[in-house]
């Protein structure tokens, strides 16, 4: 959602702005507010949270760069069943010396073909790169340890013929080739994979999985009903100042009782008062009584106006 949301940014006209309580909007200010100022460097808690979380992605790639290192290592010299390996130049890997039954190496082949065929490589690469993102978020880890098992029942329902002797032969080569690894988890997987294959359909299944699939939708479109922001008490009366003007700042006495503000021979604006602005600033009742020494040209000069 929030990728969606960074690569859409654009708001329904129903949308309705939704203003944060002010402790929460006090909350946001003091995370936000730099306390070290030093030239153009400026330090706030918000600021390390963020350094924090570049650190943890930055930590988490390179973790996830060393463990396709290595699995490309066991892959090369100890992989001892067939597996999809490789993004640019997918393909099945058979290790050499390895002798299965002709009916258990074509459930396999087929096993790895359906992966490429539903591109579960790019879909594991791209949750890897996720859950490095959001490193913090632990939905994102759950997803990433459960994903392989959810592709797995994908790929088991795909291949397996709807025939009870067709399933029978394809858990016996799973079971084969679990031994073969020795691995506790792959066993724990391929329970989970069992009770797939050989139990029926519910009834409501595709009515859930429709019902999900609309939910999600509309939790995302949803989140476009609103837009938030912080709340912010504005002051009853902006005051106008000159400070930093310099010293070309004059005003000029109408013949309606009003005040032409100067800045140089730049008109800034018409006011009906100068309670607002700084005492001691000139006032004159016409552009000939200013001095010369003011009525410069302000924009010709090098002094910044602010």
């Amino acid at each position: 959602f929030t990728f969606l949301r960074f690569l859409l940014p654009f708001e329904f006209p129903f949308a309705t702005n939704l203003v944060f309580p002010e402790i929460f909007s006090r909350a946001v200010s003091f995370l936000r507010y730099p306390f070290y100022r030093s030239g153009n460097i400026r330090i706030s808690i918000w600021i390390i949270f963020e350094a924090v979380w570049l650190t943890g992605i930055l930590v988490m790639l390179v973790r996830f760069l060393r463990e396709n290192l290595a699995f490309h290592h066991r892959v090369v010299w100890e992989s001892k069943v067939p597996l999809l390996y490789g993004i640019r130049h997918p393909r099945i890997l058979i290790p050499i010396g390895m002798k299965l039954p002709e009916e258990e190496l074509r459930f396999l082949l087929s096993h790895e073909a359906a992966h490429h065929l539903h591109h579960d490589i790019f879909i594991k690469l791209g949750v890897s790169l996720l859950t490095i993102v959001y490193w913090w978020n632990p939905a994102c880890h759950a997803l990433k340890r459960q994903l392989d098992a959810v592709l797995e029942m994908r790929v088991d329902d795909y291949v397996t013929e709807d025939s009870f002797e067709s399933r029978h032969k394809y858990l016996k080569c799973l079971i084969h080739v679990a031994e073969k690894l020795l691995n506790p988890k792959r066993f724990d997987t391929l329970e989970c994979r069992f009770h797939m294959m050989s139990g029926d359909p519910k009834p409501y299944a595709r009515c859930l999985h429709v019902s999900a699939l609309v939910l999600t939708i509309g939790v995302y479109l949803f989140s476009y009903a609103f837009t938030f922001e912080a709340q912010y008490a504005a002051p009853d009366k902006i005051v106008t100042t000159f400070e930093t003007l310099g010293s070309c700042t004059y005003m000029i006495l109408t013949e309606d009782n009003k005040y032409e503000v100067y800045y140089g021979t730049l008109l800034l604006e018409t006011v009906d008062s100068v309670e607002d602005y700084l005492d001691g600033t000139p006032v004159y009742n016409s552009l000939e009584e200013v001095p010369l020494e003011l009525r410069v040209d302000v924009l010709g000069e090098d002094e910044e106006v602010n």
